[in-house]
């Protein structure tokens, strides 16, 4: 009797455990961790066993126990050991959860530490409200240009990039439109100078082959924007020799246009005039077969552009010998390789007005 009272009590504990297990308070503080699909243990293979366990152990020592009741108490473990058993499961997978997490932040952190670094810029320069930033030591090598402290526009640079190179922001006279102007040294050992409006999203605007000679950007004696002197080099074929007659340059209109003022003040004196007569004169006499001279036909363009053409005509004729013929061919085909000049309209209109 003692025995059965021991089993009774010890069947008892176990089934307020399990019942416990199985509450509503119980199951909540589990299965609020846990879905019914991870759970590691079936219901049905415990609850078969638990039944014959139950049955069992009450006919070895006597006890008078009913099948309902060895089936009540084998759905109370069942239930109680799934639960458990889903809860440690659903724990472990918390746990590993956890870690995988843990080594996926570390994971991201080493990865970003060995991204690479954000490229230094070489060259900084500011102008009205515009910055420029030159990365000159990335692969390929580019600028950025940012309006206001806001929107950033990129653009790379495409040409070859040595000692002579350069890269620059000025305001051109004219229209006031800031620029960002590349210079690069070609091949043949000419400069050529791409621009870049930053008004326009860096649009590339021109182009200027100055042939031998860097431009120069002067700034007015009254101050102001900036006057490009330039060279304009349309008799490329003839190397360090070709004809390239001096220009001031404005931005007007969406293109490069004359500084009328400037280029009308390049027109020699009337004393200066009458030297150069009498010089070419004897030049002219001395060369012989070898004339006339780069120098003479220089001279000549130098009043064309300056909007006197008829004074170069008539300082031609001064200045051509009598006995040698040609000369009117010479004038024209002078005119026609004025022709081949990216300003010649602006030569046009300075000898109209």
């Amino acid at each position: 009797m003692k025995s059965d009272k021991l089993f009774s009590e010890a069947l008892k504990q176990y089934i307020m455990g399990v019942s416990d297990a199985i509450s509503p308070q119980g199951v909540g503080r589990r299965m609020s961790k846990v879905k019914s699909r991870r759970y590691s243990f079936s219901a049905i293979a415990v609850l078969v066993p638990c039944i014959s366990i139950c049955l069992g152990i009450s006919n070895s020592i006597g006890i008078s126990t009913s099948i309902s009741t060895c089936v009540g108490v084998g759905i109370g473990i069942s239930i109680g050991t799934c639960v458990l058993g889903g809860c440690a499961r659903k724990t472990e997978t918390v746990e590993q959860k956890s870690g995988q997490a843990a080594t996926g932040s570390e994971g991201a952190t080493e990865t970003k530490s060995e991204s690479k670094a954000t490229p230094t810029p070489t060259l900084t320069s500011s102008l009205e409200k515009y910055s420029l930033q030159f990365f000159g030591d990335e692969t390929p090598k580019y600028f950025t240009v940012t309006r206001d402290g806001g929107a950033t526009t990129t653009c790379d640079i495409e040409e070859a990039w040595d000692e002579n190179s350069n890269i620059k922001l000025a305001k051109l006279a004219g229209a006031g439109d800031v620029f960002v102007i590349v210079q690069s040294e070609q091949d043949n050992n000419h400069y050529v100078y791409r621009f870049f409006n930053c008004a326009g999203d860096l649009k590339e605007e021109v182009t200027i082959d100055n042939g031998y000679l860097p431009l120069e950007f002067v700034t007015p004696e009254e101050g102001g924007d900036k006057v490009i002197k330039a060279y304009d080099w349309w008799d490329k074929d003839a190397g360090a020799r070709a004809l390239a007659p001096e220009v001031f340059l404005v931005w007007n209109g969406g293109k490069l246009q004359f500084d009328q003022k400037r280029m009308r003040a390049l027109k020699p004196s009337r004393d200066e005039i009458e030297s150069a007569v009498q010089s070419f004169k004897e030049d002219a006499l001395a060369r012989d077969g070898r004339w006339p001279s780069v120098e003479f036909e220089d001279y000549l363009l130098g009043l064309i552009y300056s909007g006197n053409q008829a004074e170069a005509k008539r300082f031609l004729g001064r200045c051509w010998p009598r006995s040698r013929p040609g000369k009117e061919k010479f004038w024209s085909g002078l005119l026609g390789r004025v022709k081949n000049s990216r300003y010649y309209s602006e030569v046009q209109r300075i000898n109209r007005a």
